[in-house]
């Protein structure tokens, strides 16, 4: 609205769920895949809030750094643009992938969801 009331040109960049190998799994901003990472190299299964069917878009840091470029590169492509890969990935199925890269026997620990 703002770019409509003063007559310029806008660009939003809406990025899914943003994941690096940087991130901090102790920081309370930081993502699913970075916490069971953390997990796994300690031998633990991951830890999951509610039954695991949830799904969510994935999508690595530097593949949002470049479309960042790409809009700064082109100048005049105001409008919204999504980043994610458009491929859903339930909790459950990542847990599996990050428990067989790190040989994590058994099964991931699934908790309530807490209410706020």
């Amino acid at each position: 609205m703002y770019g409509h009331l003063y007559d310029f040109d806008t660009v939003v960049i809406r990025p899914f769920n943003i994941f690096s190998d940087r991130q901090d799994p102790e920081s309370p901003y930081s993502g699913v895949i970075s916490k069971f990472v953390e997990r796994a190299r300690r031998g633990l299964p991951p830890i999951i809030y509610g039954d695991g069917e949830q799904t969510r878009d994935f999508v690595s840091v530097y593949d949002v750094i470049r479309l960042v470029e790409i809009v700064l590169e082109r100048g005049d492509v105001s409008g919204i643009y999504n980043c994610g890969t458009g491929k859903a990935t339930s909790i459950n199925e990542l847990a599996r992938v990050v428990m067989d890269i790190f040989g994590v026997e058994g099964e991931p620990v699934y908790m309530e969801i807490q209410e706020r």
